[in-house]
């Protein structure tokens, strides 16, 4: 089966490492760039930015998610639904943070781009485990 950035993002942020770290591997072995990959993690998550802030701003969650353009494939509503309950507008800011300090050592470093990549992805589903795990006590 076919891997894609989209599936990655929403192992990302849904917090589901093993297919994180599954989906990281397929797209390097595919021969997808790691800046390709840390570009593609941070649109997602300036889409869930725009989303959790409209939430957080009194906005029914199925409104800020519809707001969005362009809209978010049928298939993904409803991971991209509890990705949006279980971020913050600060840990997405957050997560957006690292994002970018990872495409820059990418591009800096002379570090490994897929060691880079595979750090932030670490890190970030971790982050989401977390947050679920707090959200739903």
């Amino acid at each position: 089966a076919e891997i894609t950035l989209d599936d990655l993002a929403d192992a990302v942020a849904g917090g589901n490492q093993m297919n994180a770290g599954r989906a990281l591997a397929r797209l390097s072995l595919d021969g997808v760039h790691p800046v390709a990959i840390v570009r593609a993690l941070q649109r997602h998550f300036q889409r869930l930015h725009f989303t959790v802030a409209l939430i957080a701003g009194g906005t029914a969650q199925d409104a800020a998610a519809a707001a969005l353009r362009p809209p978010v494939f049928f298939k993904r509503k409803q991971a991209f639904a509890a990705q949006s309950r279980a971020w913050t507008v600060k840990t997405v800011s957050r997560a957006l943070d690292l994002l970018l300090a990872a495409e820059i050592d990418c591009k800096t470093t002379g570090m490994p781009g897929v060691a880079v990549c595979g750090t932030v992805v670490t890190r970030l589903a971790g982050a989401a485990v977390s947050m679920r795990s707090r959200h739903r006590h």
